[in-house]
């Protein structure tokens, strides 16, 4: 991640975000209880995913390259919980292993390198049978022609994209999710279920982001 961590150096401010209903809903899908179970976000930044699933009973660790989110969780619960890690350098600094573990919006600031590193460590910290589930952005795409507001979505009136639409200069990638697999499964997981979420940004409806999800099972 030597690559694209300076990108996440930046002070947070007062900033705030929302959880993501619909990694909550997947992993409900996928039979995953987080009550009273060990649960590790790998880049959780603002920390809005780790509160849900704080709310909903799971006791929450993280790890960020951010200090400044580090520090915020830490000012509210247990510091020993939340530590500053590269995930693709270093092993996991917990004396425990875990349930669940979360990495949303996370491996498209890896390269290959990175993520096989990254997947043995998360896979060196899981409990026998944890759970990993993996969101990333698989395409973007804009909008060419004006849509039929009734009509199914027609994917000939839009254009992929190679860079990110929402922040300039932002460095990720696009990963085939066949690779993801393939480099997931070969540190020790099997895949136990899937989606791609479709959605549309903005309120022109000009963007469009498919947003892939995994979930795997250690073995």
């Amino acid at each position: 991640m030597e690559e694209t961590g300076n990108y996440w150096q930046r002070g947070l401010g007062a900033a705030q975000a929302s959880p993501n209903a619909s990694l909550f809903r997947f992993l409900g899908q996928g039979g995953v209880a987080l009550k009273d179970k060990l649960l590790l976000e790998v880049g959780f930044l603002y920390g809005a995913d780790l509160l849900e699933a704080e709310r909903r009973g799971a006791i929450i660790h993280g790890v960020d390259v951010n200090p400044s989110a580090v520090q915020r969780m830490q000012a509210s619960h247990e510091k020993q919980r939340f530590a500053l890690c590269d995930v693709t350098r270093q092993p996991l600094p917990f004396d425990r292993y875990f349930d669940v573990v979360v990495c949303r919006d996370v491996i498209e600031y890896f390269n290959e390198a990175d993520l096989r590193h990254a997947a043995g460590n998360v896979r060196a910290a899981l409990a026998t049978d944890g759970m990993l589930v993996m969101q990333f952005p698989q395409m973007d795409l804009e909008r060419q022609a004006d849509a039929d507001r009734d009509a199914l979505l027609d994917i000939a009136s839009w254009v992929r994209l190679e860079r990110d639409f929402v922040v300039a200069g932002n460095p990720m990638i696009y990963w085939k999710p066949s690779h993801v697999v393939e480099i997931v499964e070969a540190a020790g997981f099997i895949l136990a279920g899937e989606k791609s979420l479709y959605e549309t940004y903005g309120v022109e409806e000009k963007f469009m982001r498919c947003n892939k999800y995994f979930l795997f099972r250690a073995v």
